[in-house]
């Protein structure tokens, strides 16, 4: 069977929705969705106008029937695009991967980089379990390993109080260029590549708002630093009620180490006046000192994943606006 794929426009929503919400039908989550919201339901906002303009989303197809269907953020500030959901219907016969299935992540790899060159952003990414049976899908579309990620997880539950911590304060406009300083300092040079975060991305967070569709609307973010004589020795970003669980990242610089079990407990009680959910957070290196930390306040291993990254050929046309796609697929 032959599969193709297609941006999703408002006539796909009754079949993304009759097949995967109210059908029900078995599947699989090559890359799974971290928000709040089903993730086929985000699709079918993301393929009507304006109601969800950061996301697009693509399907694949063996004639009129929908095999998947993937969702493509393009956040205003970032010059990235990210992978955030890849979703296939499951073979019914075996728990295996079939060609099947393997062509239809193809396909929509290849249509999910074509709308990233349409929308100017020359790097893509995607989380993939380090284990998934679909990374042959992913080499074969030119994405490469930039780094294994660690995920943590710790069960809601009673937390210690706050403790003091000096120089901790929420962030504020000025810091951004000593946030990315801190970046460039703990982060490897191949996932600064693949993040290829700007600075308006590590500006202060903004203030959650009330928004016309307020099913899309994104998760409440704190962010916080830590300043010393010398500069910034730690960045904690908090993401409130983000799906099912609460989510923390932590940069610490090499002379903040020390500073690391206090960190992570005093957002333990941050993140304790919320909802209660399962907090998160991920790590590269987890006999680093936040892993060490991590599993003193009760965290545990939950899996890993590879992040991936595929350099997408765009041309940007002098004077024109829009974007010109060169070379790449889709």
């Amino acid at each position: 069977m032959t599969v193709t794929s297609s941006k999703l426009g408002p006539w796909h929503v009754p079949t993304i929705v009759g097949t995967f919400v109210l059908a029900n039908l078995p599947r699989v989550d090559v890359v799974a969705y971290q928000g709040r919201h089903v993730p086929a339901l985000m699709a079918a906002g993301a393929a009507l106008p304006t109601v969800a303009p950061d996301l697009q989303a693509v399907g694949a197809w063996t004639g009129a029937r929908l095999r998947g269907f993937g969702l493509l953020r393009c956040a205003p500030a970032a010059r990235r695009a990210s992978v955030e959901a890849l979703t296939l219907l499951a073979p019914q016969a075996s728990n295996t991967v079939g060609p099947l299935q393997l062509d239809t992540a193809e396909a929509m790899l290849q249509r999910l980089a074509g709308c990233a060159a349409v929308q100017g952003r020359p790097i893509l990414v995607a989380r993939l379990r380090e284990d998934s049976p679909y990374a042959p899908a992913f080499a074969a579309n030119g994405f490469s390993t930039a780094a294994i990620e660690y995920e943590y997880v710790r069960s809601p539950g009673p937390v210690s109080e706050a403790p003091d911590i000096d120089g901790l304060r929420p962030q504020e406009a000025p810091d951004a260029w000593d946030v990315m300083q801190l970046y460039r300092a703990t982060t490897p040079a191949a996932v600064q590549r693949a993040e290829a975060r700007t600075m308006e991305e590590m500006e202060q967070a903004p203030p959650r708002t009330a928004s016309l569709w307020p099913w899309l609307s994104d998760v409440a973010v704190e962010r916080h630093v830590v300043a010393d004589e010398h500069g910034l020795a730690a960045w904690l970003e908090l993401r409130v009620d983000a799906g099912e669980s609460h989510r923390l990242t932590l940069m610490l610089h090499p002379r903040g180490h020390h500073m690391a079990r206090a960190l992570l407990q005093w957002a333990l009680w941050r993140l304790g006046a919320a909802a209660p959910r399962p907090m998160r957070i991920r790590v590269r290196e987890p006999h680093s000192p936040i892993g060490s930390a991590l599993e003193a306040l009760g965290f545990t291993p939950a899996n890993s994943h590879a992040l991936m990254v595929k350099d997408v050929a765009v041309r940007a046309a002098a004077q024109v606006r829009g974007v010109v796609l060169d070379g790449a697929p889709g």
